[in-house]
């Protein structure tokens, strides 16, 4: 984990509340005139990465300054390009760039795991990515690609489920074509809550249809399905959540702890996936 601190005119900017050329994620800071942005390892360590950043210029002779290195544009339009550098580490600039997801990869080896999302966001939020953002997708070499969406639909009464049906299987194909070598695992949306009053609380509306929407796309587009709701403990499960404290008050989100119990439940759930595959 990674936190990002910008001095300066620097501005960071999502596909939520605006329209612009967002590359896959849909986050980028773009720089204003001089300033620098700043990242550090959240648990403080430091030491050699390989680190990428996924950048556009103004202009296509441009250049950055990572750690006082100069870092030049391959030409113009988005595009990767490789720092080499170690954590803490700042960028500085006298022109325009716009810097989308940046990438840190341990040189020993091991798993890397990228959470390109906005928080709140819908699966519909990609149309608001740039035209080639399945490029974008193709140039992190995934072996998986996680869908997690699923919430924020369930919410939205007026969800019309057939078209988001469709979307959902337009994505996956999409993903396929751009990694055909990929995996492709769907989360189905967790247990949630409008309020919690009583012995279970109230569900939204459309949760389960959108539950039930994310299985039947699952098996049409063939992916893999994990279950959230299922892991922890069926429907009504999430009262039991929140006296754990592994839930937030609010009984849609999660504590810090609830989201490391889920990840290490999705993680063992993979690993078991794993170990049954037919060994090669």
């Amino acid at each position: 984990m990674a936190a990002v601190r910008h001095n300066g005119n620097w501005q960071s900017l999502t596909s939520r509340n605006n329209t612009g050329d967002f590359p896959l994620g849909g986050i980028l800071a773009h720089t204003g005139s001089g300033g620098s942005m700043t990242l550090t390892a959240s648990d403080g360590k430091t030491g050699k990465q390989r680190v990428s950043l996924f950048a556009k210029p103004l202009l296509a002779e441009q250049t950055l300054t990572v750690n006082g290195n100069t870092v030049s544009a391959n030409g113009g339009g988005w595009q990767v390009l490789d720092t080499g550098a170690a954590l803490p580490l700042t960028i500085q600039t006298e022109m325009p760039w716009d810097i989308g997801f940046i990438n840190i990869e341990n040189p020993a080896g091991g798993i890397t795991v990228s959470a390109m999302g906005i928080n709140g966001a819908q699966l519909s939020q990609w149309s608001k990515w740039r035209a080639d953002r399945m490029n974008d997708l193709a140039q992190t070499g995934a072996d998986l690609v996680i869908l997690s969406y699923g919430t924020n639909e369930a919410f939205n009464n007026n969800i019309d489920i057939a078209d988001t049906e469709q979307k959902w299987l337009d994505t996956v194909r999409q993903i396929r074509d751009s990694l055909p070598a990929a995996g492709i695992l769907i989360i189905g949306a967790p247990e949630s809550l409008k309020n919690t009053l009583g012995v279970c609380g109230t569900r939204p509306a459309r949760l389960t249809e959108v539950q039930q929407m994310q299985r039947r796309v699952a098996r049409q587009g063939q992916t893999m399905f994990w279950s959230w709701q299922n892991a922890m403990g069926g429907v009504c499960s999430m009262k039991n959540w929140l006296n754990h404290g592994w839930a937030a008050k609010d009984g849609v989100h999660f504590s810090a702890k609830g989201y490391q119990r889920s990840a290490e439940m999705l993680a063992d759930s993979l690993e078991e996936l794993v170990r049954a595959a037919p060994k090669r």
